[in-house]
This record gives C-alpha cells, sequence and structure tokens, in this order.
C-alpha cells in the first residue's frame, strides 16, 4: 500500500486596494484640465471642404450628359443620311421653286432683251437644285425655314432704303429743274433785250424808208389813194422773232419793208394767217 502524504492546504491570499490619499487625487484632477483639448476645425473650412467633394462628384456626371446630346445628334444624322433617299415633299417644293424661277426670268428675258440673264448651271449648283446628297438639299432649305424673320427683316430694310434714295433722288432732279429753269429764263431775258435792241434799230430804219417810200408815192398817188394811206395807223409787232406792222383795229399785219397786207393776226390763239 502506498501511503498518501498530506500535505497542507494553502488558503487563497486576499489583496487589499490601497487608497489614494485625496491630495494625489486632487494633482491628477488638476493635471487633467491643464492637458490641451483637441482644436476643432472651422466650420467655414468644412463646409468649403463639402462643396469641393460634392463638385468633384457631379462633374463626371454633367459630361456625360454633356456628351449625350452631342452623341445623339450624331446618331441622328448618320441615321438620316441613311434612311433618307428622296428629298421630302415640305422640302421638295422649295427647291421646285428655285427651278422654276430662274428658268422663267431666264425665258422671259430673251423674249425682251435677246440674251440670257443669268447663267443656270452656277446658279442650280450654288442653290443645291440637282444636289445628289438628299442632305445638302435638305440644309439649304431649312436655313431658309430657320431664318424667316432674319430674312423679312432684311426685305424690310430694303424696301425702306430704296424709299430712301428715292426720295433723295426725287429732290435732286427738282433742285436741277429749278436750276435749268432760271438759266433758261435769264438766257430769254438776255435774247428779248437783244431782239428789242435789233428792233428797235430797224424801227428807225424802216420808219426812214417808209417816209422816203410814202414821199415817192405821195407825188405818184392822187390825193385820194394819199389820204387813205395816211389815215392807216400801224405799230410794230414781233410774233416768233418776226417783226409786222399790224393794225391795231383790224389785226392786219403789214411787211415792213414793203408794206403790203401779208397776214392776219388773231389774238384769242395768238396766231397768224398767212395770206
Amino acid at each position: 500500500m502506498s501511503s498518501r502524504t498530506s500535505s497542507p492546504s494553502k488558503s487563497p491570499s486576499k489583496v487589499t486596494p490601497t487608497k489614494e490619499s485625496p491630495a494625489k487625487k486632487v494633482a491628477a484632477k488638476k493635471v487633467a484640465k491643464k492637458e490641451p483639448a483637441a482644436k476643432k476645425e472651422p466650420a467655414a473650412k468644412k463646409v468649403a471642404a463639402k462643396k469641393v467633394a460634392k463638385k468633384q462628384e457631379q462633374e463626371p456626371v454633367e459630361q456625360e450628359q454633356q456628351q449625350e446630346p452631342v452623341e445623339q445628334e450624331q446618331e441622328e444624322q448618320e441615321s438620316n443620311e441613311k434612311v433618307m433617299k428622296t428629298l421630302p415633299a415640305k422640302y421638295n417644293k422649295f427647291i421646285q421653286y428655285t427651278y422654276y424661277l430662274i428658268t422663267e426670268l431666264n425665258k422671259k428675258n430673251i423674249n425682251d432683251e435677246g440674251e440670257v440673264l443669268i447663267d443656270e448651271e452656277i446658279f442650280f449648283k450654288k442653290a443645291s437644285v440637282f444636289q445628289t446628297e438628299i442632305i445638302h438639299q435638305k440644309d439649304f432649305v431649312e436655313s431658309f425655314l430657320n431664318n424667316t424673320k432674319t430674312v423679312a427683316k432684311s426685305m424690310r430694310e430694303y424696301v425702306a432704303l430704296k424709299k430712301k434714295q428715292l426720295k433723295i433722288a426725287e429732290k435732286e432732279a427738282q433742285k436741277q429743274a429749278k436750276l435749268q429753269l432760271k438759266l433758261q429764263q435769264k438766257e430769254l431775258k438776255k435774247q428779248n433785250k437783244k431782239n428789242n435792241n435789233n428792233n428797235n434799230n430797224n424801227n428807225n430804219n424802216n420808219t426812214h424808208v417808209q417816209n422816203i417810200v410814202q414821199l415817192a408815192q405821195n407825188n405818184n398817188n392822187t390825193p385820194q389813194q394819199q389820204e387813205i394811206e395816211q389815215e392807216l395807223e400801224v405799230e410794230p409787232f414781233t410774233h416768233d422773232n418776226t417783226l409786222y406792222y399790224r393794225d391795231e383795229n383790224t389785226n392786219k399785219l403789214y411787211h415792213t419793208t414793203n408794206h403790203t397786207h401779208i397776214a392776219n393776226y388773231n389774238p384769242n390763239t395768238n396766231t397768224i394767217h398767212f395770206l
């Protein structure tokens, strides 16, 4: 038999906590109060940082949104070029009118002037009348449809300018007409003055000659004829720059040299009837 040796049992040891003195506790609290608190970031910086972050998040989205319409337009244009084989009627009527306009203008000018007004081939090319690519004809017509307001404004400005130029031309024509009239009146006065001087000289000469002729006739005529001739009173009369002697009572006109009755004057119509 084996003999057990019993060892004396040990009882658990108890630890008694040591109490800090009140002086140490107070000192620890003071040290904790003296430690600096963590610095807080300003509120403005936080807001700015948030905005930057938000903007950076939105930029890729905006770029994608901007790229989408461009890509869609390109896709639509490519699809239109593939699908459009004939020009739609709403566009085609403008192309037809362009062709009609130029050909009719040339026909009319050939009939009136005998020559072509405009080179049709150049016009058809510039106006895309026979363009093989339909999209070019469509773009040409749409450039007009999208600018109808601008075209209308340009036409109004053109009409206003023409009216202004017409008024200026009319005023200038009136000014020139008045100037021409003044020159004509001046020249007429000058000519009349010259004619009057010549008439006075002719009258003096004719009176002298007439006295000589009458003296000679008085010697040959009977007393009755002399009495008739002495009773006839005439005055110088000019018509269409021609000098006559006129009887105021009968409006008979006599030759200034031989004193014969050659015409009758009508004062109502200011005309002369020659015998």
